[in-house]
């Protein structure tokens, strides 16, 4: 019996819930960093719920939003999906600048994300457009994804801090990054090709890229589990 992806997505919601929780406990714990990260979780969170709250509605009062959709011949909820990437630029990008310091390239990343976010909001609104899953917006937002917590962890191997990796809420908070952006940057380059031509396997495709966001926000939690150990570790501006 196939699962229902639907069934799959608010599973995934609910479980993007358990790190905010840990965040929450640890709170009086979290730096500058650690709270950019939440900020990114909570409100991806509230995007996400938006989004389940659209469908839920569209599939009991349809006739109610009909006459939007056919004016603006939205199809699926792909039109959020630049919400998403826009928290990711901006609150992503944030993170990894404090974490990098201006000695690290962390000025670099942040230049980087403002200007993927100048080109996501022009893609969107001028290029590949709303309606559409897209190719552009979702690969460069994966490759962000995957790209710079790879190159923070380089980073952090070569630091030789004086705490166990494994106490360190940094390196987890970035296990949880790169791990869904595996199989989402394969996903987001054929993602689109997939979506229309095979609606079906793109629902599967998506379904298994959230079983690695569920580990991720897994790893997420045990990052902010340990954001106590974060006092012990110093950020390269404050050196």
């Amino acid at each position: 019996m196939p699962i229902d992806p639907l069934v799959v997505a608010k599973f995934t919601v609910i479980i993007s819930c358990i790190p905010i929780l840990v965040a929450l406990y640890q709170r009086k714990f979290l730096n500058k960093p650690l709270f950019a990260f939440l900020t990114y979780k909570i409100l991806t969170l509230l995007v996400n719920v938006f989004e389940q709250f659209l469908i839920w509605y569209s599939s009991k009062y349809f006739e109610t939003i009909e006459p939007y959709i056919n004016y603006f011949e939205i199809q699926d909820t792909s039109f959020i999906g630049i919400l998403f990437y826009v928290l990711v630029f901006i609150f992503i990008g944030k993170f990894y600048r404090i974490l990098l310091g201006v000695k690290n390239n962390g000025k670099t990343v942040i230049w980087i994300s403002y200007l993927l976010l100048l080109s996501s909001l022009v893609n969107y609104f001028f290029i590949e457009g709303y309606r559409v899953y897209g190719k552009f917006n979702p690969a460069v937002t994966a490759i962000f994804m995957f790209g710079v917590p790879v190159y923070y962890l380089f980073y952090l191997f070569k630091s030789n801090l004086a705490l166990p990796i494994r106490q360190n809420p940094y390196f987890w908070l970035s296990l949880g990054v790169i791990l869904p952006n595996l199989i989402g940057v394969f996903l987001f380059f054929v993602g689109d090709v997939v979506h229309k031509e095979d609606y079906q396997l793109f629902t599967i495709l998506s379904s298994f890229k959230n079983a690695f966001l569920i580990l991720g926000h897994i790893l997420i939690a045990i990052g902010f589990w340990n954001a106590p150990y974060a006092k012990y570790i110093t950020l390269p501006d404050e050196k």
